[in-house]
């Protein structure tokens, strides 16, 4: 009887620890109640600023090792993902092609708080001239839409934090390379990226800017070009909030 009572409390327990692991980074409930700031994924999970892991990079909730966060690249978390038509125009030649971008989110800072994103891949497709689109520079990080180079990953780099959250800033560092057709972008950035706070990001659309810049040290240089578009969370994801 004893062995079996031992047997029991340690499934429970494995079963436990399992249940725990599948869930880290991510609560599973909306934000209604919680502490903000508050990001809540498909309505259904959600992590906030009182959780000890608030900091660490967070993807698709129950998946990767530790479920749910980036864990510096090791068996992360599946990326959220964003796609959309993107309107590229450099030195007057014009290249329109599906961006997928892919990244993380996370909660910085101590009171102003800042809402952390960071791209870590890209994928390029559409007509022939797309297959040759090569984008870079990863990680992408957004900081506020001042901010100008470097876009390295000071702990509180994001967006400034308010309630309701408005969200515009600036991204970086982009490469854009299309060598069939002469282009060239290094470590550059874009400003104005908004966020309508549910499922897409926007650039260089609805009067926001779409050049690209590079930074010389005292002030912004156009590189030469723009890109316009809008990227929709694809699925699993339906909507993705900050309260």
């Amino acid at each position: 009887m004893k062995a079996k009572i031992i047997m029991l409390s340690a499934l429970g327990v494995a079963s436990f620890g399992l249940t725990q692991a599948a869930n880290a980074g991510w609560d599973n409930s909306d934000c209604s109640g919680a502490a903000t700031p508050c990001i809540e994924y498909n309505g259904s999970n959600h992590f906030n600023v009182n959780d000890t892991d608030r900091s660490d990079w967070h993807g698709t909730p129950g998946t990767g090792s530790p479920a749910g966060t980036w864990n510096n690249g090791v068996n992360p978390a599946d990326p959220f993902v964003f796609s959309g038509e993107t309107h590229l125009v450099c030195n007057d030649i014009e290249v329109d092609c599906t961006l997928s971008l892919s990244g993380y989110t996370r909660i910085t800072g101590d009171d102003p708080y800042s809402i952390g994103i960071m791209v870590t891949d890209a994928d390029v497709t559409g007509g022939f001239t797309c297959g040759f689109v090569d984008v870079g520079g990863f990680p992408w990080f957004i900081a506020d839409n001042g901010h100008h180079d470097p876009f390295t990953i000071p702990p509180a780099l994001g967006v400034p934090y308010t309630n309701p959250m408005t969200f515009e800033g600036s991204i970086g560092p982009i490469d854009v390379d299309v060598n069939l057709l002469g282009i060239h972008v290094a470590d550059g950035h874009m400003h104005d990226v908004t966020y309508n706070n549910l499922d897409t990001f926007s650039f260089g659309t609805n009067g926001n800017d779409p050049v690209i810049y590079n930074w010389n040290g005292t002030s912004d240089v156009p590189s030469g070009c723009t890109v316009s578009g809008n990227l929709e969370l694809q699925a699993p994801g339906t909507s993705l909030k900050i309260y």
